[in-house]
């Protein structure tokens, strides 16, 4: 392997995984679901992490319900 003294750039997520959502009208509560089949509405949305539910902790979800869809 030659050294080509070409300088190169890399960006690293060291963060992991993370979910973020903004503010919520009158802070009313609204289902995610992973089912794509889903229509999103003010109440609910669809969200492709499908193992959202394995890994958040529901004392940390206020007013928000998560389920699952069987695939």
């Amino acid at each position: 392997m030659t050294n080509m003294q070409v300088m190169c750039t890399v960006l690293l997520d060291t963060k992991g995984s993370e979910i973020q959502t903004g503010l919520l009208k009158d802070e009313k509560p609204i289902t995610i679901t992973t089912d794509y089949d889903c229509v999103g509405e003010e109440t609910m949305i669809a969200l492709s992490y499908k193992k959202l539910a394995e890994h958040v902790d529901p004392e940390s979800m206020h007013g928000i319900e998560v389920t699952m869809h069987a695939s």
